[in-house]
C-alpha cells in the first residue's frame, strides 16, 4: 500500500550536525521537508529554509540564545501558517 508523502517541518538550530541525516532520511522516504533554522550559520540542506534566528548565532551566550529562540516563535509561526505540515520535528 503506497502512503500519502507527509508535509515535515524540521526546526533545529541551523549547524547541527544531527540534522542533515535526518532530512536527509525524510527526504529518501519521499516526504515534502522544510528546515526551520532558529540559530546561525545556517546549512545548505537541499530543501527550502526559512531563517527564524533573528541574527543569533551559535556562539552567542545561552541568555541570548532564548531571546532570539522567543522572537523566532513569530516567524515559525508563519511558516506553519502558510505551509500547514503534517508533523513540526524540534531537534
Amino acid at each position: 500500500m503506497m502512503r500519502k508523502p507527509l508535509k515535515i517541518a524540521v526546526l533545529s538550530c541551523g549547524s547541527f550536525q544531527h540534522t542533515r541525516p535526518y532530512v536527509e532520511f525524510l527526504k529518501s522516504r519521499g516526504h515534502d521537508v522544510r528546515f526551520l533554522a532558529y540559530d546561525r550559520p545556517i546549512q545548505d540542506l537541499g530543501v527550502p529554509t526559512y531563517d527564524i534566528s533573528f541574527g543569533a548565532s551559535g556562539k552567542a551566550h545561552l541568555a541570548a540564545k532564548w531571546k532570539y529562540f522567543l522572537a523566532g516563535l513569530w516567524g515559525m509561526r508563519s511558516v506553519l501558517r502558510k505551509w500547514q505540515p503534517d508533523i513540526l520535528h524540534g531537534h
